[in-house]
């Protein structure tokens, strides 16, 4: 993050977007949040604005259980309610499909969910970066 990030001129903002992949990984939500809150704490000292990203749902990519789906619903949670982001994008909202009743898991819109369950198509990818509220940018 210091080379890739935070040493680059003119930095204003960081976008932390992170997926699923360390709730599947066994990671609970409680290690996710603290790995966030070092991450936004590093940023906010560097005087960089950090804007958080919701996790998108997983709930029809084979072997996501509902297990992990609370982990990813409790790490959103407090995305949105508690950690100290300059802004949020909440593309889970966003992506939203019914629950997959195998697992309670909720699934990706099918409009816009790729062939794995796990990224959104292009039609997808498109829809959230016209959802990005780029006034998220302009504020100082």
């Amino acid at each position: 993050m210091d080379r890739d990030v935070l040493a680059c001129q003119n930095v204003t903002h960081v976008v932390l977007f992170e997926g699923t992949n360390d709730i599947v990984g066994g990671a609970d939500a409680a290690s996710v949040i603290a790995g966030t809150q070092r991450v936004i704490d590093r940023v906010h000292a560097a005087g960089v604005k950090i804007i958080g990203v919701t996790i998108i749902p997983r709930g029809s990519a084979g072997g996501f259980r509902n297990t992990m789906e609370r982990q990813r619903i409790a790490v959103n949670d407090w995305i949105r309610e508690k950690a100290n982001f300059d802004g949020i994008i909440d593309f889970a909202e966003m992506l939203r499909g019914e629950v997959v009743p195998a697992n309670g898991a909720e699934q990706i819109r099918p409009q816009y969910s790729c062939f794995d369950g796990v990224h959104p198509n292009d039609s997808g990818y498109d829809a959230m970066g016209k959802y990005i509220d780029l006034e998220l940018f302009r504020k100082q």
